[in-house]
C-alpha cells in the first residue's frame, strides 16, 4: 500500500509518531490497499475520515491549512511523497497517552465526540476552536478525568435530552487533581419538549448535566457559556428538576471559581410536578455542597424563567435557585428573572448559608410576576449576608434586611461597595458593564 503525497512538510513527533502534513492547498490523496479498494478524499474543507483496511484503522483528519494525518496499523506501509520520494515505516500513532504528562489531543468535532470512547479517567487537551454545527452530538458519558480546555472555544453544540441528566457532559464525577478548566461554550443549546424524565431527577446545565466532586476542591474553573440556551418543558409527576446556564445540579461536594453565563436564556416549563421542588440558576441549578462556595464568578445579561401552572415549589435565581453554601465575591448584571405562580424569584440566589461580597442589577424584565413580594434582589432567604449590595432602581424593589440598597448612580462608584477588595478582586471601569463592578480576573471574558 502506498500514500502518494504532493509536495508537503512531512515531521515527525518525537513520542507519538504522528505525521503533521502541512499543505495550504487543494490536494489529492490517494490511498490504494492491497485489496484492491480504494478511497480518494479531495481535501478543500474540513475533513474526517475513518478508512479500515485489513481489520486496521486509518484516520485521516483534514483542516483548510493543516493537516493532520495520523495512521494506526501493525504493518509496514510506505510514504512516497514528490517531488521526492522517500520510503518509511509506519509505526503506530496517537494523538496522546491520556496521560497527565501526554494528554489526548482535540482537535476536530470528530474528536470531541470520540471522547466517549476513551477511558472516562483520562486527560484530555482542547487544540483548536471547534464549530460542532451540523454534528450530531449526544451527551458525553459520565466523566471522571481531567478536561483542559486550553483557552479555546467550542460551538454550537445541539443537544436534544436523551436522558435525566443532560450536558457536553452529562455527569461529572472528578478523582482527585482532575478538572474542567480554561473552556468557552458557545451558541449551544438544550433542548427538551416532551416529558422530563418519570422517577427521576432531572438536571440541565450546558457544560455538565450533574457534578459532584472532591471535598474543597475546584474542580471546575475558568469555564464560560455565552449565547446559549436551555429550553425545557414536559411533565414529571414523580420527581424533580434542577436547570442552570452551566451545570444543572451540584452534589454534595465541589466548588465552582471563576465560571460565568452571558447572553445567554434557561428557560424551564414543567406541566405537572406536583409538590416536589424545580430550581433553575443563571450559572448553576441547585447546589447541595456544604464544602466549598461559589467563588469569583457572574451572570450577565441572561434571562432565567420558569412557569408554574401546578401546585409545588419553583425557586429561581440569577446565580442558583438553592444553596447549601455559600457564594463569595459573585454578581449578577443586567439579568431577568421570573416565574408565573407562586414562587421565590431571587437575584442571587434563593436559599443559601451565606452570601459574602454579592451584589445584583436584575429585575423581572418583560415578564408579569403574581406580587411584588415574590420578587427579592438578592435572596428570599436571610441567613447570612455580608457586604451585599443591589440596584433598587432598577429591580424595583427594597426589601428590608435583604443587603445595601443602592441607586443606579452609586452602584458606579467603588466607594459604595464596602468590604469588597479593589485591590485584588475588584475593579470599576466606564468602558465595562456600564461602570458596575467585575472581578478582575474575569475581565477579558466579559462581552
Amino acid at each position: 500500500m502506498s500514500f502518494i503525497l504532493n509536495p508537503f512538510i512531512f515531521e515527525q513527533l518525537e513520542d507519538f509518531y504522528e505525521r503533521i502534513i502541512t499543505q495550504p492547498y487543494t490536494f489529492d490523496f490517494d490511498v490504494s490497499p492491497a485489496n484492491n479498494e480504494s478511497f480518494f478524499i479531495r481535501q478543500p474543507y474540513n475533513i474526517r475520515a475513518s478508512v479500515y483496511i485489513n481489520n486496521e484503522t486509518y484516520k485521516i483528519v483534514r483542516q483548510p491549512y493543516t493537516t493532520y494525518f495520523s495512521v494506526t496499523a501493525k504493518n509496514e506501509s510506505n510514504f512516497i511523497r514528490q517531488p521526492y520520494t522517500f520510503d518509511s515505516n509506519v509505526e503506530p500513532t496517537s494523538s496522546g497517552l491520556g496521560t497527565l504528562e501526554s494528554p489526548y489531543f482535540i482537535y476536530t468535532a470528530y474528536d470531541l465526540d470520540n471522547v466517549r470512547t476513551k477511558d472516562s479517567r483520562s486527560y484530555f487537551r482542547v487544540m483548536n476552536n471547534i464549530d460542532m454545527s451540523g454534528y450530531d452530538f449526544r451527551p458525553l458519558p459520565r466523566f471522571y478525568g481531567d478536561f483542559d480546555g486550553n483557552g479555546k472555544t467550542i460551538s454550537n453544540i445541539r443537544i436534544t435530552a436523551v436522558s435525566s441528566s443532560v450536558g457536553m457532559f452529562t455527569s461529572y464525577y472528578p478523582l482527585t487533581g482532575r478538572t474542567i478548566r480554561d473552556l468557552t461554550l458557545d451558541s449551544c443549546s438544550i433542548e427538551n419538549t416532551s416529558s422530563l424524565f418519570p422517577n427521576l431527577q432531572n438536571y440541565y446545565g450546558i457544560l455538565v448535566g450533574f457534578y459532584t466532586g472532591q471535598i474543597n476542591t475546584f474542580h471546575i474553573t475558568n469555564c464560560h457559556a455565552i449565547n446559549s440556551t436551555i429550553n425545557v418543558s414536559g411533565s414529571n409527576s414523580n420527581n424533580s428538576f434542577d436547570a442552570g446556564g452551566l451545570i444543572g445540579r451540584i452534589g454534595t461536594a465541589g466548588g465552582l471559581m471563576s465560571c460565568s453565563v452571558q447572553n445567554s436564556y434557561v428557560y424551564v416549563f414543567p406541566t405537572s410536578l406536583l409538590s416536589n421542588a424545580g430550581y433553575a440558576g443563571g450559572l448553576v441549578g441547585q447546589i447541595d455542597s456544604i464544602y466549598q462556595p461559589i467563588s469569583c464568578s457572574f451572570v450577565s445579561k441572561t434571562i432565567v424563567y420558569s412557569s408554574r401552572n401546578v401546585d409545588g415549589n419553583t425557586v429561581i435565581g440569577g446565580i442558583t435557585g438553592r444553596t447549601n453554601s455559600s457564594l463569595r465575591d459573585c454578581y449578577v448584571f443586567s439579568c431577568s428573572v421570573a416565574t408565573t405562580g407562586s414562587n421565590d424569584i431571587d437575584g442571587i440566589t434563593g436559599f443559601h448559608t451565606a452570601l459574602v461580597n454579592c451584589y445584583s442589577h436584575v429585575n423581572s424584565g418583560s415578564f408579569v410576576i403574581p406580587t411584588a413580594s415574590d420578587f427579592y434582589p438578592l435572596s428570599s432567604d436571610l441567613t447570612t449576608t455580608e457586604s451585599c449590595y443591589y440596584d433598587y432602581e432598577y429591580g424595583n424593589e427594597i426589601v428590608a434586611g435583604a443587603g445595601v440598597p443602592l441607586s443606579s448612580s452609586q452602584m458606579i462608584f467603588s466607594e459604595s461597595f464596602d468590604g469588597f477588595d479593589f485591590v485584588n478582586t475588584w475593579a470599576t471601569s466606564s468602558l465595562i458593564q456600564n461602570g458596575y463592578p467585575y472581578l478582575k480576573a474575569l475581565e477579558n471574558y466579559i462581552i
